[in-house]
């Protein structure tokens, strides 16, 4: 078992196999668990390599030999196996990739109740700096995925989103590579609700969009068009289970803070189809406001892209304004308490929580529909033009005293010599 020589290392892992199917088939559990603590205490935990290298196959050979059994003990020898991928030795890395991906093919659905330890460690694993490492930690991330979308029973997703969240702000382009393809596998299940946690990975998502790697660029902005896809896609159910105010909070500080091009445009984008969603989910409503804060200053950006975005989406944000402008009519807004406008006191109408400001309220609402049928009818100004400010000019410049030119002629406002 910690023979310099892989082969013999093998054959005598083969013989430590048949050893554990003859001991499970005698029933002896006290033997089994002795033959597992000699491979880790005496092998695993060894401080030379090739011992260390010796327990693990010899550890992912008993398990095999245990497939199929109702107690696989995998508690007790998947944490040693796990404790051997941030070794010294880049072999016994290499080994202990090879071990757990032994251990996972033969207990498969046992497996998963240890997904998120073997998930943390092939997140470190994944960005190792020996690129044969990297080979097979690729290789063990596939079969987990495989494992995980097939036994989603066993999968926790809630336990899953935190882990993600930690993660997702890592600069490290394996990394962010490594939690991606997570992401998108497991949005592509469709028993596993992804839409609940998109806040979670909102954020990192578009940070990664900015990133110098195109290929990252390419699968963060593939997952964030799927996401966006299902909320369209499946109307109200969909966007039922998504956090659309959070959301737009996460897209709103990113389209004012972000540097990058493609992620304001991203943003922008996003922000439109939640705009053209406010009719199914009215929670969209309160946020009209912020939307606008974030995309009319893109509209004076240097990058003609976000500026035509920017404006395609502020036409949409004023059609779609104007349009519940005009499913409320004036004088039948009923808010629990009543409008807050200064100087206004109940009226008859009080229990109905509306305040009336006789002259000045009849003509604010004769304005506000006049603004409406504008807008809705001719394409004339949206709002009437005020000419008591011209007249008030005009008076003031026929009233105002005399002055003095340079020769001493007395000259009027407009500067006239008078008389």
């Amino acid at each position: 078992m910690a023979d310099k020589l892989y082969e013999k290392r093998k054959t005598a892992a083969l013989e430590v196999e048949q050893v554990a199917r003859a001991i499970l088939k005698d029933g002896d559990r006290a033997n089994l668990d002795a033959l597992i603590s000699t491979l880790v205490n005496d092998f695993v935990a060894a401080p030379t390599p090739n011992h260390r290298k010796g327990g693990l196959i010899g550890l992912a050979a008993v398990t095999v030999a245990l497939a199929g059994a109702a107690d696989p003990n995998l508690h007790a020898i998947v944490p040693p196996v796990l404790r051997c991928f941030t070794d010294a030795d880049q072999r016994v890395r290499y080994y202990a990739c090879e071990a757990l991906y032994n251990i996972a093919k033969a207990q498969r659905g046992v497996f998963v109740a240890h997904f998120a330890e073997t998930f943390d460690a092939l997140c470190k694993l994944s960005a190792d700096a020996d690129p044969n490492v990297q080979n097979a930690a690729h290789l063990l991330d596939r079969l987990v995925k495989d494992i995980v979308t097939e036994s989603v029973e066993g999968f926790d997703v809630a336990t899953f989103a935190p882990m993600l969240r930690e993660r997702i702000g890592v600069l490290n382009p394996y990394v962010r590579q490594f939690l991606v393809g997570w992401i998108a596998a497991l949005d592509s299940v469709p028993e596993i609700d992804m839409l609940t946690h998109l806040p979670d990975m909102a954020d990192g998502l578009l940070n990664m969009l900015s990133d110098p790697n195109r290929e990252i660029r390419q699968q963060a902005d593939g997952a964030l068009g799927d996401f966006l896809a299902e909320i369209k896609g499946e109307g109200k159910s969909a966007h039922g289970n998504a956090d659309l105010g959070a959301l737009v909070d996460i897209l709103v500080k990113r389209c004012r803070g972000s540097a990058d091009e493609f992620t304001r445009v991203t943003c922008i984008n996003w922000l439109r189809e939640f705009v053209s969603l406010a009719g199914d989910s009215p929670r969209l409503v309160p946020h009209f406001a912020s939307i606008i804060g974030a995309v009319l200053p893109c509209m004076s950006r240097t990058e003609s892209k976000v500026r035509e975005t920017s404006s395609r989406a502020s036409d949409e944000l004023l059609a779609k304004a104007v349009e519940r402008v005009r499913e409320i009519r004036v004088g039948e807004i009923e808010p629990s308490g009543g409008l807050d406008l200064p100087g206004g006191a109940r009226g008859a109408d009080g229990a109905r929580g509306i305040r009336r400001e006789g002259p000045d309220a009849a003509r604010g609402a004769s304005m506000v529909r006049r603004v409406v049928r504008r807008k809705s009818g001719d394409g004339a100004a949206a709002f009437p033009r005020r000419r008591g400010g011209e007249r008030r000019s005009r008076r003031a410049a026929r009233l105002a005293p005399a002055r003095f030119g340079r020769g001493g002629d007395a000259r009027d406002a407009r500067g006239r010599v008078a008389g």
